[in-house]
């Protein structure tokens, strides 16, 4: 399935990222969605996986590692989640 984003949802995701702390220890998941998206200053597309662990949303990355979502961002997540089941 693919899903665009509307300029909400990217809004939303990309400062719940922006505002994540990734640590390079990851959990071994395997991530359930991703984010492709195409970034000026890396010159290309950029990835993010999300991975669903127990009740809790990992964001991964292959740069930066993997940070856990707080209740509040697996919120804002699970409402733009929802509309790609719809």
């Amino acid at each position: 399935i693919k899903y665009t984003l509307n300029q909400e949802e990217i809004y939303t995701i990309f400062s719940i990222i922006d505002n994540l702390t990734f640590s390079k220890e990851t959990c071994d998941g395997i991530p359930t969605y991703f984010i492709k998206y195409n970034s000026k200053e890396k010159e290309g597309f950029l990835t993010y996986g999300i991975e669903k662990f127990e009740n809790e949303y990992h964001i991964t990355s292959d740069e930066k590692g993997e940070a856990i979502l707080s209740s509040e961002q697996t919120e804002k997540l699970n409402e733009i989640i929802k509309k790609l089941n719809n």
